[in-house]
């Protein structure tokens, strides 16, 4: 699995403004916001609009870079996701063949989306030898057309 540089990731967040997100919101997460090498870069969409286009556009952009893009109902804080609990988070293709279903039964479609389980709190926050903190997802487009 290739590692991206910060300045690789830099490039693929600028280019993130060339695709049409429609109303929805669009936030940057996860490592990519650390100034590290990571994999990939970690988008979370959430709002209403045309969600046919929306898919449209998670295809279009995941064939040009190494972007992973969910959908989910609501972003909660880092204090909310330390907490017991499940959240739902969509995907645009079906999950449920993949090595993570088994572990997380009971998706459905919704809105384009295959949303699948997710329990919280994330291993990250109580990992035995990773200690790091995950920054709160940053807003980048705020469904009226403006990149921030």
């Amino acid at each position: 699995m290739k590692l991206y540089s910060p300045k690789e990731i830099k490039n693929y967040i600028s280019k993130i403004k060339d695709y049409n997100w429609d109303t929805f919101k669009v936030y940057l997460s996860g490592s990519c916001l650390e100034n590290r090498k990571t994999k990939d870069v970690d988008l979370i969409v959430t709002g209403e609009g045309n969600y046919e286009l929306l898919v449209e556009t998670i295809k279009k952009i995941r064939e040009t870079g190494p972007y992973d893009v969910t959908f989910r109902f609501e972003i909660l804080s880092q204090e909310e996701l330390k907490k017991e609990g499940t959240i739902l988070y969509g995907k645009h293709y079906d999950r449920a063949g993949s090595k993570w279903a088994a572990q997380r039964p009971g998706g459905f479609w919704k809105n384009s989306f295959y949303f699948l389980p997710l329990k919280t709190p994330f291993p990250e926050f109580n990992h035995p030898t990773i200690k790091r903190t995950i920054k709160e997802p940053k807003l980048i487009y705020d469904g009226s057309c403006n990149l921030k």
